[in-house]
């Protein structure tokens, strides 16, 4: 996470803070594991909204906060990130109450859809994103042309990709 987390950092500095932009006092937020999605919790710290998660280093990165609720989705660890996944991750995902938005991290986006690092976190997403209003894909452009293993969803299932380049148009296609 560290090595991902310094690549593009300014870049994810900006998609964190446009993502910050749509939260309001009092939200339902889901977010997913990833670098820019961690950046983007650490805006949170001591707001008052509700957060949902699978990922263990975005709780801990809000837990000591009383005004930001954390909750933590079960599952087993995955060996490549700090995300629960697994059938009880995707069970407990199921029964979140509503979401207002859920912000999800993307290892690739291509003209197929949005794609995560591996299935396990993308099955996980996928029942998150059953539960919220919108969903946002925090994401830089480098991700753009790229493939990963985990399908995720289209780009029309999404409310937007928010990139560093966007302007604040929230846009898709970064050609």
């Amino acid at each position: 996470m560290a090595r991902e987390m310094e690549k593009a950092l300014a870049s994810k500095q900006a998609i964190a803070r446009k993502a910050f932009s749509l939260v309001r006092e009092g939200m339902r937020i889901g977010i997913s594991g990833g670098s820019t999605c961690t950046l983007f919790a650490r805006m949170l710290r001591a707001h008052p909204v509700e957060i949902y998660t699978n990922a263990v280093n975005i709780a801990v990165e809000l837990y000591s906060y009383p005004r930001t609720r954390v909750h933590v989705l079960e599952g087993d660890l995955n060996t490549y990130s700090y995300e629960l996944v697994g059938p009880k991750a995707v069970a407990s995902a199921a029964r979140v109450p509503e979401l207002d938005l859920l912000f999800v991290g993307a290892s690739a986006i291509n003209e197929g859809g949005i794609d995560m690092r591996d299935t396990p976190e993308a099955q996980v997403a996928r029942a998150l994103a059953e539960r919220a209003r919108r969903v946002y894909v925090l994401a830089d452009s480098r991700k753009w042309g790229q493939t990963a293993f985990g399908f995720f969803a289209r780009m029309e299932d999404v409310a937007g990709w928010i990139r560093e380049d966007d302007d604040g148009d929230e846009g898709r296609d970064p050609r």
